[in-house]
C-alpha cells in the first residue's frame, strides 16, 4: 500500500517570529522615508504657491506706482474680503486660484483659514504699514521701488499655527521681534515642513521665505533662529 505524504510545509514559531521582525525593520525603515518624502512634496508646493504671490506682488507693484498692497492692520471692516484690506484678496487678479494658493500645504488650519477667509502667508509688516510717530513717518518700506535690496527684503513669512483662522491674520508685527524668540513664534512658523512633532523652538522642520524680488528661500528651523540670533530685527528691510 503506497503511502501518501502531505508535502505542505508550516512555519515553526521562531521562524515566524523572525519574519515578524523582519516586517518591523522594514516597517521602521519605510515609514520615516515616506513621511519625509511627503514633507519634501508639500514644501515644494508650498514654494510654488510663494513664487506665485511674489509674481502677483510685482505685478501688483507696477501697476500701483511700486506700492505694494496694504494688509488687514487696524482694519476695522467685516470678516469677508469684500470689507477688508486683505492682501491676499487684493491680489487675486493678478493670481490664478486665490483660494488654493492662500492656503500652506500641511497648514493643519486648513479647513479654519478656508471657512473664515484667512491665509497661511502673511506679509511683514515692515513693508505694509509705515512707521509713524506724532504724526510723521519715521520710515517707510511700502514701495518696492525705492527698497534699498529687494534680492534681501522679506516680504511674506508662513504664519504661526497658533494665530487665529481669520482674514485679519494676515501680517506679522515683525518690529516686536526684537523682544525675544517667542515674540517672533506668535508671527511665523520656522517649522512648518516637519516630519515629526514640533520640538520646543520649532526649529525641528523647514519653511519658505518670499523675497520682494520674487524669489523664495527654505530655511531649516535651526537656520533661522541662527540669524535670528545674530540679528533679531533681520525683517526689516536693508537701507
Amino acid at each position: 500500500m503506497k503511502q501518501i505524504h502531505d508535502s505542505r510545509v508550516a512555519f515553526t514559531l521562531i521562524e515566524l517570529l523572525v519574519v515578524i521582525a523582519i516586517i518591523a525593520v522594514l516597517a521602521a525603515l519605510l515609514v520615516p522615508a515616506v513621511r519625509q518624502g511627503m514633507t519634501s512634496a508639500r514644501r515644494v508646493s508650498c514654494v510654488s504657491n510663494m513664487r506665485q504671490i511674489g509674481i502677483a506682488l510685482n505685478g501688483f507693484c507696477a501697476d500701483h506706482q511700486g506700492l505694494f498692497p496694504s494688509t488687514t492692520h487696524g482694519s476695522t471692516g467685516g470678516p469677508d474680503p469684500e470689507h477688508t484690506n486683505a492682501w491676499i484678496y487684493t491680489l487675486a487678479p493678478y493670481l490664478g486660484d486665490v483660494d488654493e494658493i492662500r492656503i500652506s500645504p500641511g497648514d493643519p488650519r486648513r479647513d479654519e483659514l478656508l471657512e473664515h477667509n484667512g491665509t497661511s502667508y502673511i506679509m511683514n509688516e515692515y513693508i505694509a504699514v509705515p512707521l509713524v510717530s506724532f504724526g510723521g513717518v519715521l520710515e517707510d518700506f511700502t514701495n518696492r521701488d525705492l527698497l534699498a535690496s529687494p534680492v534681501r527684503t522679506y516680504t511674506t513669512f508662513i504664519g504661526a499655527e497658533s494665530l487665529p483662522a481669520d482674514i485679519t491674520s494676515d501680517h506679522t508685527h515683525s518690529r516686536l521681534w526684537v523682544l525675544g524668540w517667542p515674540t517672533l513664534l506668535q508671527s511665523i512658523q520656522p517649522d512648518r515642513h516637519r516630519s515629526g512633532s514640533p520640538n520646543r523652538e520649532r526649529t525641528d522642520g523647514t519653511a519658505n521665505y518670499l523675497f520682494a524680488d520674487a524669489h523664495v528661500n527654505t530655511l531649516h528651523g535651526t537656520e533661522l533662529k541662527s540669524l535670528y540670533d545674530r540679528d533679531p530685527d533681520f525683517a526689516r528691510p536693508p537701507q
